[in-house]
């Protein structure tokens, strides 16, 4: 996005910030210093995201969590995470799987997994090909890289795939 697009995409979403997916999106910009020359305003993004948040927009919990991560409040980003996980979010699933132990953040990898997010479907491999928190289970690796193939999210995968067979290839069978 070029600077004048930045500016117009940041007049739209001041106009109507009270909706929740504009006041979110300006959140955004001013988190990012989007429109503002690289000047970011955590304090307004806050704001902004706290508005989407409390209407249950997922992605604005995650980014609270960011926020929450960056001023080292452990607490406040694990709660924002877990609100983002609850609602459904895969990409918060997975970020709430990260604040905790092994055998309780499977549940939440399996969950942002399933929902499609790339880094828990690359984890999942990881996992079954190790038995890391799971069963060692080549077959389930299988079905988690095939997953990801057919979601066209084999970004990770790929790397992961290959490093495997590179480096261990004893986890592949």
């Amino acid at each position: 996005m070029n600077r004048h697009q930045e500016k117009a995409a940041l007049n739209i979403y001041q106009r109507r910030k009270t909706s929740t997916d504009c006041a979110y999106l300006l959140g955004f910009f001013y988190h990012y210093g989007i429109g503002f020359d690289g000047k970011c305003d955590y304090d307004q993004a806050y704001r902004l995201y706290k508005y989407a948040a409390d209407d249950d927009n997922s992605f604005a919990n995650i980014q609270i969590g960011e926020l929450y991560q960056d001023a080292r409040d452990h607490k406040a980003a694990v709660g924002s995470c877990r609100k983002a996980a609850i609602l459904g979010h895969p990409q918060g699933a997975f970020k709430y799987s990260l604040f905790l132990s092994y055998p309780k953040s499977i549940y939440w990898v399996q969950k942002s997994a399933e929902g499609g997010f790339e880094a828990a479907q690359c984890d999942m491999v990881y996992r079954y090909c190790n038995g890391s928190g799971v069963l060692r289970d080549q077959h389930r690796a299988l079905y988690w890289i095939l997953k990801s193939v057919k979601n066209e999210k084999f970004g990770n995968i790929f790397i992961f795939i290959i490093h495997v067979a590179l480096v261990k290839p004893d986890m592949l069978g």
